[in-house]
């Protein structure tokens, strides 16, 4: 991410019509988030290229962190040539104390991506439904709320890198807020449409990269005021998303009872038993980064 999504481009991306450019101004210019990332996308194309960029990831956000094992230069580098997306799919970090902090130096504990989570035993089908219940069971509960749970609360589709030397050629043009598409490629849907795989898009072990989201870590405070924000969105169709605008029509009180129920896990043990059945995982390298970056500013006051 290149921009903040405020400074947008006037001009229409190379694979919109001018009307879907139009629609998707407006709605950024209302304070759509998708369609402000999308813009901004659309943008940091431009500045990368120019810059002599090789790649570009579509919206690393403030509460995500891309963790990659291995030399990023180098992993790149690697890509076969008629290889021109990659998908980083990601795992959403789960706050175990409702205290405000700096999440990426004291939150670890990770739900894995539904592509990667193998439900094989009984105990790893109730810690599955042990998420989707907690979403199910105050969702029902509110006006216009959301009945339908899920191990994620935000996105589970990952989010794209993009071979710049392919962009202009290949009139690559957002598709959603999370990858890009190429004109002739199909498209799916009119509002935030999804790429159809192809030979030219893989997906990254998750293992070797991938990306943490961090999407409601702060505290219950940050999340009241994270959806007091957000009330007006109409893209984002989520289901705990939608949950929580719902919540918002009852007031903080609501959505701070929302944290606690379906955000927090307080139970050290439920999160151990989790780990177990192989739905969560540890995760300290971001821990362990902040930490290293801390010890060596402190290295270079030292005379």
């Amino acid at each position: 991410t290149v921009l903040n999504g405020r400074n947008f481009a006037d001009a229409p991306s190379t694979g919109w019509t001018p009307a879907r450019h139009a629609e998707v101004l407006a709605l950024a210019r209302r304070g759509e988030l998708i369609a402000m990332q999308m813009l901004n996308m659309q943008r940091a194309i431009e500045l990368a290229s120019d810059l002599d960029m090789d790649w570009l990831i579509s919206n690393l956000d403030i509460d995500e962190a891309l963790v990659i094992t291995k030399h990023a230069g180098s992993m790149l580098s690697g890509v076969p040539s008629d290889i021109d997306q990659l998908v980083l799919l990601n795992h959403e970090v789960v706050p175990e104390s409702p205290e405000a902090c700096d999440y990426f130096r004291c939150c670890t504990l990770a739900k894995q991506n539904p592509a990667v989570v193998c439900v094989a035993t009984a105990e790893a089908e109730r810690c599955l439904q042990f998420w989707e219940a907690r979403v199910v069971a105050v969702g029902a509960a509110l006006p216009k709320g959301s009945t339908r749970g899920g191990l994620f609360c935000a996105y589970v589709n990952g989010k794209s890198v993009v071979r710049l030397a392919a962009c202009r050629p290949k009139g690559a043009f957002p598709a959603g807020s999370h990858c890009w598409q190429f004109l002739g490629d199909a498209i799916a849907g009119s509002k935030t449409p999804e790429v159809v795989p192809g030979i030219d898009r893989v997906t990254l072990d998750p293992s070797e990269a991938c990306i943490l989201h961090y999407p409601n870590c702060g505290s219950a405070a940050d999340f009241v005021r994270k959806y007091g924000a957000r009330q007006g969105e109409q893209w984002n169709t989520l289901p705990f998303h939608r949950c929580c605008q719902s919540a918002q029509l009852d007031g903080a009180g609501a959505l701070a009872q929302l944290f606690d129920n379906c955000v927090l896990l307080r139970d050290l043990a439920e999160a151990e038993r989790q780990i177990a059945a192989g739905i969560c995982i540890r995760v300290r390298s971001v821990q362990d980064a902040c930490k290293w970056e801390e010890h060596s500013r402190f290295l270079g006051t030292m005379d």
